[in-house]
């Protein structure tokens, strides 16, 4: 078996509109509503997804990330920023706010 290590980029955008999802995205009428999430009417940007794999004599990595860009469309005066400083080791979660479940826990050490 040959070596190898791919890395690949996309959009998501594209497919999700061609799948009848446009109302998500930044410009669909009626607006999406995401200000659960964020302090003013949010609405998407952009999807993107990335996967990595490294195949080698050792064995195989394989990697898979989804960003989802978010746009604060009330805020006129550009983007609002917030600074999150982490000096030592945490936990963190992504729960479901309606039924409580953790969908995704991890931490970050370094």
């Amino acid at each position: 078996m040959p070596s190898f290590i791919t890395r690949t980029r996309l959009s998501l955008k594209p497919t999700l509109v061609g799948m009848g999802m446009d109302d998500l995205f930044c410009g669909s009428t009626p607006r999406p509503d995401f200000s659960g999430l964020w302090g003013g009417v949010t609405c998407v940007d952009e999807v993107y997804h990335e996967v990595y794999i490294d195949v080698n004599l050792k064995g195989t990595e394989a990697a898979a990330a989804t960003a989802v860009v978010m746009n604060n469309v009330n805020n006129v005066g550009g983007p609002e920023y917030f600074f999150f400083h982490a000096d030592r080791p945490f936990l963190y979660a992504i729960v479901d706010r309606a039924t409580k479940v953790p969908l995704f826990i991890g931490q970050l050490v370094n």
